[in-house]
């Protein structure tokens, strides 16, 4: 067995997961309803396909946006200082919709998540592990 990608966009009533490998070969793609013992068998499911897995998870809640938040306060920066940075980066943004993305207004794309994760400091992974996890690798002030 060897590395394989899982994806996860979770829904309110149900979930659908699609598993790739390496070459993006699809090995696994299932619809499964919101309830915690048909969740547990997909995991495991999941599990027995490879020996790595990375798991991608589309939450419709905005998981990173209180993370996101958190880090830009604690780094002392402003919705409009976080925003220019964001678009140095390379991805535009202003800061209205920075502020759409932290009231989870605007969903928080992948491509917005590693710029502002760039711009904070921080690894995307930080940001998607949560508040206290973002806020414990967050940059200094604002330059």
């Amino acid at each position: 067995m060897a590395a394989i990608w899982a994806g996860i966009d979770a829904g309110k009533t149900h979930h659908h997961c699609v598993v790739i490998d390496e070459s993006g070969g699809r090995l696994f793609s299932q619809r499964v309803a919101n309830d915690e013992p048909v969740l547990l068998e997909l995991l495991a499911d999941v599990l027995a396909l490879g020996d790595e897995v990375t798991w991608g998870i589309d939450l419709a809640d905005g998981g990173a946006a209180l993370a996101i938040e958190r880090t830009r306060t604690a780094c002392g920066y402003s919705q409009r200082l976080l925003a220019t940075r964001v678009t140095a980066q390379g991805r535009p943004m202003t800061f209205t919709t920075l502020s759409r993305i932290e009231r989870t207004v605007r969903r928080c794309d992948i491509d917005d998540l590693v710029a502002i994760a760039a711009a904070l400091g921080v690894s995307p992974c930080a940001l998607l592990g949560g508040p206290a996890r973002a806020s414990e690798t967050a940059g200094g002030g604002a330059t």
